[in-house]
């Protein structure tokens, strides 16, 4: 590439304006008015064709404000011309570091770098982005759910939650939906439908193996059904006094619980055990039991992100405002309550080991080490039912006040916690 060139003045109304990654110029009042009382200040960078035609490379958002603003001319640095690749990866740059580029932008961005043959190193060199960004962002657009989402004006991470469900059009247009209304709780919303896909895909291979050894699907639970001919397992014995198991069963039913029965037990010379099938549950208990089991699912759900969240949180270089005071105040008051196994998921370890050689190795990330501990504190007794406790410990809900004040979105679960006063 050459890059020996000079500064000519030229009509913006002349100069070609390739098609440029920013879909949106900003040409905002103010910018305008600008360049009608000062001009161009910065000249603008283009490369000459062979056919003679002056092309900008880095610069859109000046020719075109020049053109509205009716500049007769503008300074515009020339070049002979250059490899397409080099001359996108410069107006990309010079836009993320000018213009907030969008993340659909930076998307369709990378996508013409690779068509130019550069690989995702080249892309990441050019550009100051590591190759797992560029990898993540190129899966996104290969998706069309993903590269709607980009369209819309979602973000990468949020298009990526999408484009995940791409094989589960139910799921992603409930996601659609939540995007587009209440993007904050995409998260939360992407969490509980990965967890209902994969609750439906346990239940089905279940099906289909209890059909093959031949079992009857029950219609009803036999634990609370009065009278139900079958009996579950957990209310049966062998002669021998051992507890019947799923190799004794005959029927199971399939609902809010997978339970396996059994018949005919009697004839299995089987012996029930004493406890009562049905008649001990209202309705309005089997549901509260249902609930029970619902929630304890949308807790471990909401569990996961925000553990995710943490982790993204910890291995940015900035940490939360204020994050170093409030972890101090915290190890000050609960430092028996350190978990180093929380501390290492939170960070995105694999092990307790492995957290502690990370915190001995890295000492300019004391902050953040510490601000994990503090975190481990709590996360360490974050369990399923946590949300069930009537009092729950109001460290706990201010933890949780916490998050949300650095940008943490609670789930609807998490916020019967923090709605909860002692």
């Amino acid at each position: 590439m050459t890059t020996n060139g000079h500064i000519q003045h030229l009509d913006p109304r002349e100069l070609i304006v390739d098609a440029n990654v920013r879909r949106d110029a900003g040409l905002t009042e103010d910018f305008i008015s600008s360049l009608t009382e000062h001009g161009v200040i910065q000249p603008v960078h283009a490369y000459q064709a062979q056919d003679g035609t002056v092309h900008v490379i880095a610069g859109q958002r000046r020719t075109l404000g020049a053109i509205q603003a009716e500049l007769a001319t503008i300074p515009v640095y020339v070049t002979d011309e250059a490899e397409d690749s080099h001359e996108l990866a410069v107006q990309i740059t010079e836009n993320l570091h000018r213009s907030n580029l969008t993340d659909a932008d930076t998307a369709a961005g990378i996508e013409q770098l690779a068509a130019f043959g550069l690989d995702a190193k080249q892309i990441a060199t050019s550009l100051a982005m590591t190759q797992k960004q560029v990898k993540a962002t190129r899966a996104v657009s290969a998706s069309a759910a993903g590269a709607k989402a980009l369209q819309d004006g979602l973000t990468i991470d949020q298009a990526a939650l999408l484009a995940e469900f791409s094989e589960h059009p139910d799921e992603l247009a409930e996601l659609e939906e939540v995007a587009a209304t209440q993007p904050e709780a995409l998260a939360h919303a992407a969490a509980n439908a990965r967890s209902d896909i994969e609750r439906t895909a346990t239940r089905e291979a279940e099906k289909a193996a209890a059909l093959e050894r031949g079992l009857d699907i029950l219609d009803n639970d036999p634990t609370w059904t009065p009278g139900a001919k079958a009996v579950a397992l957990h209310e049966l014995t062998h002669a021998d006094g051992s507890p019947a198991t799923e190799k004794d069963a005959t029927a199971v039913y399939f609902g809010y619980r997978t339970v396996y029965a059994v018949t005919d037990w009697k004839g299995a010379g089987l012996s029930r055990n004493g406890s009562q099938a049905g008649g001990g549950m209202t309705e309005e208990q089997k549901a509260e039991r249902r609930e029970v089991i619902e929630n304890n699912r949308l807790m471990n759900d909401a569990n996961g992100v925000r553990i995710q969240w943490l982790t993204d949180t910890l291995n940015r270089a900035k940490l939360p405002a204020k994050s170093a005071q409030w972890a101090a105040a915290v190890l000050a008051t609960r430092n028996r309550h350190i978990s180093p196994t929380a501390a290492a998921d939170v960070t995105g370890k694999e092990s307790e080991h492995e957290f502690s050689q990370w915190a001995a190795k890295t000492p300019s990330k004391a902050a953040h080490v510490v601000l994990a501990l503090a975190v481990s504190t709590f996360e360490g007794y974050m369990h399923k039912g946590v949300w069930r406790d009537t009092y729950p410990d109001q460290a706990m809900i201010t933890y949780l006040q916490q998050l949300e004040s650095w940008g943490y979105t609670l789930s609807d679960i998490e916020q019967t916690i923090t709605a909860k006063k002692n």
